[in-house]
């Protein structure tokens, strides 16, 4: 995905940069060089973050500028989509792959990955997809 960053990284709940500056202390050695971050304009109901190699830019969506979502999930957010800048997508066997083994190896170094893996599994839907809520609500 190739997305124009034009997005503020201070939120209602949550500023990016802080988050950004921790983890490029703690996992990169301040060494990454980001050219934007910031929240999605709007709820995207198809991705949590992203990171656009064309501009180098980090986005996460909006929906996770929430009271309820907790510290170590925007850090691994942020830890995830920095890493797409240390290991871009590779051809492998004629496909171009986004997760490579290494990519993977190098994620599982996040203190918190499990939990937060877990976090988004059982919450994550529940702010990209309002609709989801509101039916397990309903229910």
């Amino acid at each position: 995905r190739s997305h124009r960053n034009e997005n503020n990284p201070a939120g209602k709940y949550v500023n990016l940069i802080p988050i950004f500056n921790t983890v490029n202390e703690l996992y990169f050695n301040d060494s990454l060089k980001i050219n934007g971050i910031g929240w999605t304009k709007q709820i995207v109901k198809s991705y949590y973050a992203n990171y656009s190699l064309t501009i180098g830019a980090i986005n996460i969506n909006r929906a996770f500028d929430h009271s309820d979502v907790t510290g170590y999930v925007l850090e691994y957010l942020m830890f995830h989509e920095s890493l797409h800048s240390v290991f871009p997508p590779r051809m492998v066997n004629g496909r171009f792959v986004k997760h490579t083994q290494e990519f993977r190896r190098n994620e599982k170094l996040f203190a918190q990955y499990r939990i937060s893996k877990e976090w988004l599994k059982k919450k994550g839907n529940r702010f990209i997809n309002p609709s989801v809520l509101f039916r397990k609500i309903a229910n």
